[in-house]
């Protein structure tokens, strides 16, 4: 993982993920991507400074780089860094804190 290449950190109250390895054999039975779910844990390897909220201040993140959290399904959005696939999604969808 190169976490290097990763420039800045999200802003506002965003976490930015990777996503655990989806395994792709049940049983000795090769199985496509496509029906394969995809996974709802990862580990955090980017997240964002305390933000000025207009309502309630100044925030602090609760979660923050090498927690492994899980999360909701088709929930935040999929990117590509180097070749790697994260997923970027606002704190409060991270429903666990492992």
């Amino acid at each position: 993982m190169k976490i290097k290449s990763i420039i800045a950190a999200p802003t506002c109250n965003r976490i930015l993920i990777k996503q655990s390895e989806i395994e792709q054999k049940i049983e000795g039975i090769h199985v496509p991507e496509t029906s394969i779910k995809k996974p709802r844990k990862g580990i955090v390897v980017a997240a964002s400074e305390e933000y000025k909220c207009p309502a309630n201040g100044v925030v602090k993140p609760v979660i923050a780089v090498g927690d492994v959290v899980m999360y909701e399904n088709h929930t935040g959005v999929e990117i590509e860094i180097d070749g790697e696939d994260f997923i970027l999604l606002k704190e409060p969808d991270a429903f666990v804190v492992l």
